[in-house]
């Protein structure tokens, strides 16, 4: 589905096929905000008019369909991410020389 990102002003500078991402401003401000800056949402498909020609409103394909989200957890920390980060690495470089496991 595509969903409406609206009140865009008319000198706004966005064009179909920007990706589109969380600014976090509302967290930032202490204003109450649930989502950190850069989490990302979806890709300008089209830029249209305002049906009283105020402003732009924007069509914006979401990376996930909405109505099949459920449940999301963002992890930020944990418990052993140097071990994982090392044994990713090691993966990596195992795998660019040639080697097998």
């Amino acid at each position: 589905g595509i969903v409406k990102m609206s009140y865009l002003a008319n000198g706004t500078t966005i064009k179909k096929g920007d990706q589109i991402v969380t600014s976090g401003l509302a967290v930032e401000s202490g204003f109450g905000g649930k989502f950190p800056r850069g989490l990302p949402i979806g890709t300008v498909s089209a830029i249209k008019n305002s049906p009283y020609d105020v402003s732009l409103y924007a069509e914006v394909r979401p990376y996930v369909n909405p109505a099949k989200v459920r449940d999301v957890m963002v992890i930020t920390d944990f418990r052993g991410k140097a071990e994982a980060a090392k044994e990713s690495s090691s993966q990596i470089n195992s795998s660019s020389s040639g080697a097998s496991r």
